[in-house]
This record gives C-alpha cells, structure tokens and sequence, in this order.
C-alpha cells in the first residue's frame, strides 16, 4: 500500500467537449494526454485520489482540506450543467493528513460539510477528475452521470510561503504510508495566463520563459527548481499552478521516481502542461546483498562484515566520514548525473550514528575562501542522517538559488563542511544568542530564515538575526519569535 504515481494536470474547462463544443481541438497534446491519464489512473485502480485545486476555498494562513459524505460537481458556471460528477470523500484519510500536518506545526483547516442538494462548481477539481472518471467508464456507462470509484480527498493550498507547501506535501506523505492505503495524487494547475497579446490575459515578456523553465524543470523532475522563482516573476506571469505543484514536490521528496513531461499546450493564451510520476520507491540506498533497505527502517544489515572481510572504501580512508560521504555524493553526482548509491560495504563502513539516528544536516561549499554553496535541513526527511547529508550535499551543488550548479572542473577546488543540527531550542532574546556557539531560526508566521553558527563575517547577534529575516523574506518591523541551536561541525 503506497503512493502509486503522481500527476500535473491543468483544468480548463473548455477540455471538457460538453463545454468546449469542439474549441477543444485546438490543444490536441493537452487532450491526448488527458485521455491517457485517465485510463492510467483507472487501470492503477486507487483506493484514494488526493487533488490540490487552485479553485477550492483559500486561505491565507492556512492549508484548507475538505472532507464530508459525497459531493456531486459539474459546469455548471461555464455553460454546461451536464455532465455531472459524483465523488465519495475519504474522511478517515483526509483527518489523518490533518494530524500529520499539525504534528509538523502546520496550519490546516479540515471542513467537513455533508451533502446537500447543490451541485458545486471547481473547475480545479472537476476538470482532472473528469478524465479520470471517464478512463474508467465502459461503453454502456452513462456519460452524463459520472461518478468516481475511487473516492477522494480534495486539498487547497494558501498564502503561505512556498516552503510550506512542500512541508505540507511532507506531511501528506506521511500520512499516505501511514494509511495502508494505494493512493494517486493530482496537482491541478496552469501555467502562465499571459502568453498572448490577444489572450484572455493579456502577454507578459516573461511568460513564454518561464512557461518552457518550468516545463523543463518537470520534466526531469526537479522540484528545487521551483522555490527559485521569484515574487515579482510569479506576479508578472500571472501562474495558478506553483503552489500545487510545490506541495507535489513535497509529496515526492525523498523518494525516486521516474518523471515524464507528456504535453504542452499555449494555444489559447494559457500554458496546460500535463506530467506523469511514476515508479515511486522510498529513496533507501541500495545493497548490493539482501536487496533495498526496508522502507522507513533507517538502520543498518544486522548481518555486518568482520574486520577481516571489511574492504577498503577509497573515499573513507583519509579524513572525516561525514565530509567523506558529503563529496564522494557530488563528485559521483557531477560527472554521472546519478545518485550514488551505496554498496552494502560502503553503508557497513559509515559511523553508527550516520547509519542508526537522523538529524537534520547542512552541507556547505567554499571555493577559494568563497561560497560555493549552502543548503540543508533544519529537521530530518530522511531514515537516517547519511541520507540527510547525501540529498543535501547534491541540493547544495546543483539546487542553491544563489549560484549556478557546480562543474565537473571545480570539483577539485571545492573545499566542504557538515554541520549536523541539535534539536532547536525557543528563546525569549537575542541576549540568549552567541554567534559563535549558537545558530538561529527566526520564525514569522510560516517563514522560517536560519543561520549557522561561527561564520566568517558575522560580528554580531544582531547581524545574525537580521541575515535570517533576510533569507525568510522578513521585514525588520515584522514581529519575530527565536529558536537557537547548536551544530557538530565536520571539515
């Protein structure tokens, strides 16, 4: 019981002929690929279908879930109030990701509403699981009175900041693997809205680019990609789908899969691009004996080479394992553009603690004395920290918005650290904070900016304070609340 595949979808409505009455033919890729969607989806036959609309109620400091009975939708509003779609909700799983969410302190709102007698109107929704359904009806099925097999969960997303959403796609995460449950997730959304003077919106000089930056980066999968988009980009190209597609990539973080880009569309002005998930494993390292590590396990074979038969591992044998793991990752990811994965004897080689707890992790990256590149996690994603430090060193080389990935010809240069994170602490005062000895974690609201401890550079507690307003996109008037903590520095 899993997550079974995930997909990007957009929802016009004109793609349903009921209401596009045959202007549906002008985004032929776009249908083609709704099509075979659908049928994909109904031969997975999923016990659960989890959608995130753009078009279902929003908030502005919180995720919204709506639960209930049953919902019958249609389109009513745009001209065709057949078909009809029937959908059964799941409450259980829909009260399971809202527990996981706030375990996690994310802010959500489950609405519950039993059925009434109107018919509702979500285009964001209605349009993917239109398709879905459609896939699969047989041909004496009645195509004006659909309804779902599977039943649903329907998700909003909300004005919080980009990283949120993919925590939440975290926790959702969590809450499929804890169900029991084989589940399809739907990122419902469009892409630019201004890519035409004569378009419904209007054009706007960067939409094509981004529409072909975004496409590009979902078709290898590369989610990174799309918490560098900046504010006023967002505004220009006038987007409604980054949000679901933020919170998708949280749903697939830490694990592999195969990405697929299966249409795009511009021919009325908005972009429609189409994606498929597939193939999704737990990101484990592989072994070369007893297969992958079971999921979710975090420790070691129980059956370890003796010290007799332990081989020498080339990238152990000089210096600190962390930092060891941390460039054996990059170099090996630089010149192949695949993951290391490793060897039963590489895993047995690694400390206990890389091995057998989690932690969140920092990689950082100097070159000449300058950064290269720097990212981490505040809390673990992964089973184990060894895993925390192989994502977040391939993350720091390729996925840091402030530089360009690192080169095949820079690997020797690069100088590399690992700061491995204690459990953070609230304080009432920066007069609790020293620079050398303690990081921070300035919060406002979901924004959340941290700094390491003992950098160059920094001379003072407020200066530490106020880089991490700056790297959360916090105003210095805005109220802030503090958290300190301490890291094991590995060079």
């Amino acid at each position: 019981m899993s997550l079974l595949s995930a997909y990007i979808m957009p929802h016009p409505p004109l793609a349903v002929p009921a209401v596009g009455r045959g202007s549906e033919r002008g985004i032929p890729a776009t249908m083609a690929a709704y099509y075979k969607v659908g049928s994909e989806i109904a031969r997975q036959d999923p016990d659960t279908i989890i959608i995130v609309s753009p078009h279902a109620p929003t908030y502005a400091d919180c995720f919204q879930i709506i639960s209930g009975e049953s919902e019958q939708m249609s389109l009513a509003s745009f001209g065709a109030e057949k078909p009809i779609l029937t959908m059964e909700y799941d409450r259980p799983l829909s009260t399971l990701i809202a527990r996981h969410a706030q375990d996690n302190n994310i802010p959500v709102r489950l609405w519950t509403r039993d059925k009434g007698p109107a018919i509702r109107v979500d285009h964001g929704s209605f349009v993917p699981l239109y398709f879905v359904a459609v896939g699969q009806q047989s041909e004496t099925d009645d195509t004006e009175a659909l309804k779902l097999k599977a039943k649903i969960v329907r998700l909003s997303f909300s004005g919080l900041s980009p990283q949120a959403h993919r925590e939440y796609g975290m926790a959702i995460r969590s809450a499929i693997e804890a169900s029991g449950q084989d589940v399809i997730f739907i990122a419902s959304g469009d892409l630019s809205h201004r890519l035409k003077k004569d378009g419904p919106y209007g054009l706007a000089p960067r939409g094509e680019l981004f529409d072909r930056d975004l496409t590009s980066a979902i078709g290898r999968g590369d989610f990174g990609r799309l918490l560098t988009y900046s504010a006023d980009l967002l505004e220009e190209v006038s987007e409604c789908g980054l949000s679901s597609f933020n919170i998708l990539g949280g749903v697939l973080a830490a694990t592999n899969f195969e990405a697929e880009l299966l249409s795009y569309d511009g021919t009325f002005g908005v972009g429609y691009a189409i994606a498929a998930f597939r193939n999704i494993v737990k990101d484990r390292p592989d072994l070369e004996k007893g297969g992958r590590a079971a999921s979710g396990s975090g420790m070691r074979p129980d059956t370890r080479l003796s010290d007799k038969e332990t081989p020498v591992i080339p990238w152990l044998t000089e210096g600190d394992p962390y930092v060891g793991l941390a460039r054996h990752t990059i170099e090996t990811y630089i010149k192949t553009g695949v993951k290391p994965h490793l060897s039963k004897a590489e895993w047995d080689a690694l400390p206990s603690e890389m091995t057998e707890s989690r932690a969140g992790a920092f990689v950082t990256l100097h070159k000449q004395g300058q950064l290269r590149g720097c990212i981490g996690t505040i809390n673990p994603g992964y089973s184990s920290l060894a895993e925390e430090i192989i994502s977040n060193a391939i993350a720091a080389s390729t996925r840091d918005p402030r530089f360009a990935s690192v080169k095949s010809e820079e690997l020797p240069a690069l100088e590399y650290s690992v700061d491995v994170l204690r459990p953070p602490e609230k304080i009432d005062s920066i007069d609790e904070l020293d620079i050398k000895r303690y990081g921070v974690i300035v919060n406002s609201g979901m924004r959340r900016g941290l700094l390491l401890p003992n950098i160059d550079g920094i001379d003072s507690v407020e200066q530490q304070v106020d880089i991490a307003r700056q790297k959360a996109g916090i105003g210095r008037s805005e109220p802030i609340s503090l958290e300190r903590f301490e890291v094991i520095r590995h060079k």
